[in-house]
């Protein structure tokens, strides 16, 4: 019953979000049809899913306005429950948007799509980026460049950073914690249940999540950094430093 709930809102996003891209013209509300439709979507997903997640500080980040955000990464469900607080714009590489399904949900979900592999791409892709957040979006940045089995957390690639600068925005440390699976502590023994990285097929790895029945996540807002008083670099360092602490306590 679980796994025919989600497949059939699976169905219903991807009819619901190819709707917009067909009909609807502006860049912009497009976009902003396609967050809106990808939170309503996680909100309802996480029930079947089995997900149980307790925020902290999640209410000044919803009244926010545009911003950044910096999170850490360790499998899909990750935006399935960052998405569920409020709509954002992912921001993900090319790679994931050439792989199969993964990538096209990705795509109607309104994420921003960067060429990790084109350095000459990189001025324009933070004035892209500055440019959503004047606009009022809140784009969602997972600093690590890759998805980790939860061990830890990876020191932040910093290039992205100049964006919130540029637009003149606060930048928000979040740590995402998964707490317990099935009522056992998460760790080595059962983390590769949510976790999804390195070479993990998706479809095999999605289809064993119904094998567990409730996971149970933590997802903490911190206070605001001042973009506009370091460089990207310092600001990477301070923000990987905060996230950091908070998952090892």
């Amino acid at each position: 019953m679980r796994k025919f709930a989600v497949k059939f809102l699976i169905y219903l996003y991807i009819i619901t979000g190819k709707a917009v891209s067909a009909f609807v013209r502006d860049e912009i509300r497009k976009r902003r049809m396609r967050i809106w439709l990808t939170s309503f979507f996680c909100r309802i997903g996480l029930r079947p899913l089995g997900i149980s997640t307790a925020f902290s500080g999640g209410d000044v980040l919803k009244k926010a306005g545009g911003c950044l955000v910096v999170c850490n990464h360790m499998s899909y469900l990750d935006i399935i429950i960052m998405a569920s607080m409020r709509p954002f714009v992912f921001v993900s590489s090319v790679d994931m948007h050439e792989k199969p399904f993964v990538g096209m949900m990705a795509e109607l979900g309104g994420t921003y799509f960067v060429e990790r592999r084109n350095a000459s791409r990189l001025r324009e892709e933070i004035k892209e980026l500055a440019a959503l957040m004047k606009e009022g979006f809140a784009v969602m940045l997972f600093p690590e460049g890759t998805s980790t089995d939860g061990s830890r957390v990876l020191p932040f690639r910093a290039p992205f950073m100049e964006s919130a600068r540029k637009a003149g925005v606060p930048v928000y440390p979040a740590c995402l914690k998964y707490e317990s699976i099935d009522g056992k502590p998460f760790g080595e023994g059962n983390r590769d249940l949510v976790c999804w990285y390195g070479d993990m097929e998706f479809e095999p790895h999605f289809e064993g999540l119904f094998s567990v029945e409730r996971v149970e996540a933590s997802v903490r807002i911190m206070e605001p950094a001042d973009a506009s008083h370091a460089d990207r670099k310092e600001l990477g360092d301070y923000l990987f430093s905060e996230v950091a602490a908070a998952y090892h306590t």
